[in-house]
């Protein structure tokens, strides 16, 4: 399989956000995630209750599916957590994670997909800050609001598409930095 990966997505009220990417990543041969930070706020019930849990389960089935031996470790306590109206306890969570990945000497795969306008924002800077940790800033695009909360192999192929903004921005050389259809 492909290079293992520090893999960093933001938790909100729509689990597929975070599972149709990292699902398409392991599918496409993108990525193998060796940690996945799950940045997410506690203090909403239903990302607390519903959504983190069923990214859990979810990590766990595609690992045992994909044959991930060992598993992803994954990082969901204290430090992947911030308050939705505080974007500085976001910016810390974010920060510790690409330090945690750094430290690891791991490639840093970003997944800009759920979230709030801020949090994509901040990822991306991040990502620029660390160009040369971060490997890939995925973000998967859905032609059709009738899939956002389908998985991923549900979703028919000309409905959604992965794009790596980093190649968007500066594309290996020889492509046009397109997006990668699904």
């Amino acid at each position: 399989m492909s290079r293992p990966v520090f893999w960093i997505s933001t938790v909100g009220r729509s689990p597929c956000a975070v599972m149709n990417t990292i699902w398409l990543a392991l599918d496409e041969d993108l990525c193998v995630p060796q940690r996945i930070a799950l940045l997410h706020t506690p203090s909403d019930p239903i990302v607390r209750d519903a959504s983190v849990p069923a990214c859990i389960d979810a990590i766990d089935v595609l690992s045992d599916a994909y044959g991930l031996d060992p598993a992803p470790v994954l990082e969901l306590g204290s430090r992947c957590q911030f308050e939705e109206e505080a974007p500085r306890g976001f910016v810390r969570a974010l920060r510790g994670a690409v330090e945690r990945a750094e430290t690891l000497e791991l490639g840093i795969v970003m997944d800009i997909t759920a979230g709030r306008k801020y949090m994509s924002a901040m990822m991306t800077l991040m990502a620029a800050l660390h160009r040369t940790s971060v490997h890939a800033i995925y973000y998967t695009h859905l032609y059709s609001r009738d899939y956002e909360h389908v998985l991923y192999p549900l979703i028919p192929r000309p409905e959604h598409e992965v794009r790596d903004l980093g190649e968007l921005v500066d594309p290996p050389s020889g492509q046009a930095g397109e997006g990668r259809r699904s």
